[in-house]
């Protein structure tokens, strides 16, 4: 954390800016403008009323339970023939007033076996002209979150699968927060 300012060395592209949502909540809200995966567009937030807090203390993606299971199911998938979730799958975006986070399954997914009882081989079976394990899913890492106004009902936190993949910076004179890639030192 810095404080004062931010480190150009940290980001891999300029920040894009978006300006705090009811700042006298007292929280960093962010108006969410759409949420798509993909190219489809989840009409959930189309009343204009969706928030996002972004959130350091939250591991998981927190969405309203009215939305959780569209959002699962557009997000599930099997795994690449290697077993993992590093690869090729759904990709979810919130977008909000100027611009766009995207995350995809290396942010927002983990790697899970089916509950029915599998063959010790890998299964490997053809989808879309890339090769996926049967025998292993890609399940998003979500968890509900219902709260009433002010912050609620249709409140999203954007924790750490959001956070790993970008810098972040809250500018508290402007009321704004800046996103931008993270350049992660090797």
């Amino acid at each position: 954390i810095a404080f004062g300012g931010w480190n150009e060395g940290h980001l891999a592209e300029e920040l894009s800016w978006t300006p705090v949502h009811d700042p006298e909540v007292g929280h960093w809200l962010l108006g969410i403008k759409s949420i798509r995966v993909d190219d489809d567009r989840l009409d959930f937030c189309d009343d204009g009323k969706c928030k996002a807090a972004v959130d350091t203390g939250t591991a998981l993606l927190s969405v309203p339970p009215a939305i959780f299971r569209e959002m699962f199911e557009h997000l599930r998938h099997e795994s690449g023939a290697a077993g993992h979730c590093q690869g090729p799958g759904p990709l979810l975006h919130f977008e909000f007033e100027d611009f766009t986070v995207t995350l995809g399954p290396k942010e927002y997914a983990s790697l899970r076996t089916p509950r029915v009882s599998q063959p010790k081989e890998p299964e490997l079976a053809s989808q879309g002209g890339r090769q996926t394990r049967a025998d292993l899913r890609c399940f998003p890492l979500l968890m509900t979150l219902e709260l009433e106004e002010p912050l609620g009902p249709k409140l999203f936190i954007l924790g750490e699968p959001v956070l790993r993949k970008y810098y972040t910076v809250y500018d508290s004179e402007a009321k704004r927060v800046g996103f931008g890639r993270a350049s992660h030192s090797r």
